[in-house]
């Protein structure tokens, strides 16, 4: 749905829109309200790491589809799971093994040959961008794991100020587009969804569940994301894709098993 609507809106235009949505979204859902002051002295880092998470990383993936591919940007993007494991291991959050290394190759292999192709084109900008979008997620979701189960809920205040800052950028550099009924579909649908309820699900999840299922289920959505757009002519279900997602899958299911529990 991202794609489809961000097919006729500016990018920061599409994003202040989504994350407006979601924020409204979430403040219907809450039954708590902190306090401004609560809200700033205690929640101002973790809204920041919102923002990084949240905003940084789905602009730099629709910007990487100007360059590739959906479905290619999509399995690099979900490259993330492995770069947690990295980025965890290198803070002391778990303990490295072989079979993180053997992660990380796997999922790489599967990378280049999803993009094999096109890096001479010269849309290894597109991969660059992906690859950011994967990245951003990475820190945001290692830094909510080390805050801990009792870390405070800053995905309403979080998504405000990105959807701010996503309003400003576009103003400054964009041009306001009329959005088509389907792309305003499109958005709407999204904010509330995948980017509200979905990340206040995983949020709470990735804090206080089980990280091994998190995991595996999380590598499972670029297999699905790719059937999805194949389904709607967005994408090909090219022999490379095929192998390279499974390969990126067999890479996080290695990984996933040596994630313990904090």
């Amino acid at each position: 749905m991202a794609v489809i609507a961000s097919d006729s809106l500016p990018t920061f235009q599409f994003s202040a829109i989504n994350y407006a949505v979601a924020a409204l979204t979430l403040y219907v859902l809450s039954r708590r309200r902190a306090s401004k002051a609560r809200m700033i002295n205690q929640q101002l880092v973790s809204i920041l790491m919102v923002a990084l998470g949240l905003l940084v990383g789905n602009v730099l993936f629709l910007y990487s589809l100007k360059f590739i591919a959906p479905a290619q940007s999509n399995v690099i993007v979900y490259l993330w799971p492995v770069i947690l494991v990295v980025l965890a291991t290198a803070l002391g959050l778990m303990a490295f093994s072989p079979r993180h290394i053997m992660s990380v190759l796997l999922a790489l292999t599967g990378a280049v040959l999803v993009i094999g192709p096109d890096l001479a084109t010269g849309s290894w900008i597109g991969v660059a961008l992906a690859f950011g979008s994967g990245f951003s997620w990475a820190i945001f979701c290692v830094y909510r794991i080390w805050q801990g189960p009792d870390a405070p809920d800053a995905l309403i205040a979080g998504l405000t100020v990105s959807s701010i800052t996503a309003i400003i950028i576009h103003f400054m550099i964009e041009t306001t587009t009329l959005p088509t009924s389907l792309s305003l579909f499109g958005v709407i649908f999204t904010g509330i969804f995948p980017l509200a309820v979905g990340n206040l699900c995983w949020d709470y999840g990735l804090r206080r569940g089980d990280k091994v299922v998190l995991a595996v289920c999380a590598y499972a959505t670029p297999l699905v994301s790719i059937l999805i757009l194949a389904a709607f002519g967005r994408a090909q279900l090219t022999a490379s894709i095929l192998v390279g997602a499974t390969l990126i899958v067999g890479g996080g299911l290695a990984s996933s098993r040596q994630v313990r529990s904090f």
